[in-house]
């Protein structure tokens, strides 16, 4: 076989599918060339795979090799089984299987810095119940896919390269906290979910809305800019802003009817170009104990309790201290609302 990667060797996988393919496996391989000399000049990138009209496939397709055979891989996922090390070390994947562009990576080893040094885009990332400490992602920057990253794990996890956003995902923090002091960019909206935190501290443009779901989504460094900034929509989500800034066209606190969403700002800056709601629909809460919470530049309004049946409530220092409330008026809608001077 002669190829290179502007010239490659076509692979049609959908011939493989009468072999004893099983759909549901995460992983499967087929010995497709067995040589009687050497393999040399291997590189996965000099294979194209047809796979498109392959049935029952939802995963991944790569071509692997060792001295004298040839071989094709299906796997649904890609698992991070070592500590330390790099993404372009086999020994550092389950199987020896290294992920390919665009597939799904998971991590369910002990921990440790983990280095990408080959992939420009992966579908999701998720750290499993298996994973037994804390990782720490670097690298080259990541496109990442709809799929989002999930932490399932008992410990928190930290993303320290840069993500693009290629489509509106879900970043959720089921078990322990998720870290990302990598930048985030895209076209696309960003919903956090689990109970706990999602911290973010780097240079953040998304878009498209960021959407607190439930637990907490705590700033403490960089800056958040998104179209709508959600927190409490539908789930118990709650926002800590305690260093950096946040720039929204507006932000609505507690939009679902009898559910709650709190926002606290002990620090930074919060700049609404167009409005604030706090309890649009539901139970909302804004604590400001420091930092400060704009408006239209100082000349917007902040309402509270909007609609009827909502509860909104602000909150405004503890003590001595306060944080700097700037807007022309306060404005109390159809529900119930609240202003406490502590």
């Amino acid at each position: 076989i002669n190829a290179t990667a502007g010239d490659k060797f076509t692979i049609d996988a959908t011939a493989q599918e009468g072999s004893g393919f099983d759909p549901a496996a995460e992983s499967y391989k087929w010995q497709i060339a067995n040589f009687s000399g050497n393999i040399t000049g291997f590189a996965p990138e000099k294979f194209q795979i047809l796979a498109s009209g392959f049935n029952g496939s939802t995963g991944t397709f790569s071509v692997s090799a060792n001295s004298t055979s040839l071989a094709l891989n299906y796997r649904t996922l890609f698992a991070w089984t070592a500590g330390n090390g790099s993404w372009s070390g086999e020994a550092n994947w389950l199987d020896n299987a290294r992920p390919v562009e665009g597939g799904p990576i998971q991590f369910s080893g002990p921990g440790g810095t983990s280095t990408n040094d080959f992939l420009a885009s992966i579908a999701s990332l998720a750290f499993t119940a298996n994973a037994t400490g804390s990782y720490t992602l670097g690298g080259g920057n990541l496109t990442l896919g709809s799929g989002g990253i999930t932490n399932n794990s008992q410990h928190s996890q930290t993303i320290a390269l840069n993500l693009s956003l290629s489509e509106d995902q879900t970043f959720a923090a089921n078990s322990a906290n998720l870290v990302v002091i990598g930048n985030i960019t895209g076209a696309a909206s960003l919903t956090k979910t689990g109970s706990q935190s999602l911290v973010l501290s780097g240079i953040n443009a998304l878009s498209g809305n960021t959407t607190v779901f439930s637990g907490e989504l705590a700033i403490t460094g960089g800056s958040l800019a998104t179209q709508e900034l959600q927190v409490g929509n539908g789930g118990n989500g709650t926002l800590h802003l305690s260093g950096g800034a946040i720039g929204a066209a507006g932000s609505l606190i507690a939009l679902f009817e009898n559910t709650p969403g709190t926002a606290t700002v002990t620090g930074g800056t919060w700049n609404n170009a167009d409005y604030l709601s706090v309890g649009e629909f539901g139970i909302g809460t804004l604590n400001l104990t420091g930092g400060t919470v704009t408006v239209g530049n100082g000349t917007g309004t902040l309402d509270l309790a909007r609609q009827v049946g909502s509860v909104g409530t602000l909150n405004i220092g503890i003590g001595t201290t306060a944080g700097t409330l700037s807007v022309a008026n306060v404005a109390a809608g159809n529900g119930t609302a609240t202003v406490n001077f502590h």
